[in-house]
């Protein structure tokens, strides 16, 4: 056996896994039933999926030079490198910020509640009128708020 390549393969496979969303799923599903069945079926699913890596692996290098698969698998791993670093921000998270947006809206309509009350003193220009309007509004704010007859 050629323990060289051994310590290499398990090195390599053992640090990708790591906080690996299937690590993540393992420890989820161990969470929730018992952990030797989740062991073993998820060591059965990573020896298959390696094992589908390694003939999948000596096809291709029936017809193609190793040297050139190690190059195109460097190749493949720099172009995406570089396309997820040089992503733009806005591209890379549209469905979260889209819903940061709709609450931003939501949240006009307080706004808009807030420059209707009259009473709240305005930063630029302070005065005492503003101060006993501030006032009135502390006491107003305190105090229960009307019953409303159509609600049940």
């Amino acid at each position: 056996m050629d323990w060289r390549l051994f310590l290499t393969t398990f090195l390599a496979v053992f640090l990708a896994e790591m906080g690996d969303k299937t690590q993540l799923a393992t420890m989820s599903l161990a969470a929730s039933g018992s952990r030797w069945t989740v062991f073993g079926a998820s060591a059965a699913a990573l020896v298959t999926a390696s094992a589908l890596a390694v003939l999948g692996g000596e096809l291709v290098a029936r017809y193609v030079s190793p040297i050139w698969i190690r190059r195109a698998a460097g190749a493949l791993f720099l172009v995406l490198g570089l396309v997820f670093l040089l992503r733009p921000a806005d591209a890379a998270g549209d469905e979260t910020n889209a819903g940061e947006a709709n609450a931003g809206e939501a949240n006009a309509g307080e706004a808009n509640a807030g420059e209707a009350n009259a009473g709240e003193a305005s930063t630029d220009d302070a005065s005492t009128d503003d101060a006993s309007a501030d006032h009135a509004n502390a006491d107003h704010a305190t105090a229960d708020p009307p019953h409303d007859p159509s609600a049940g």
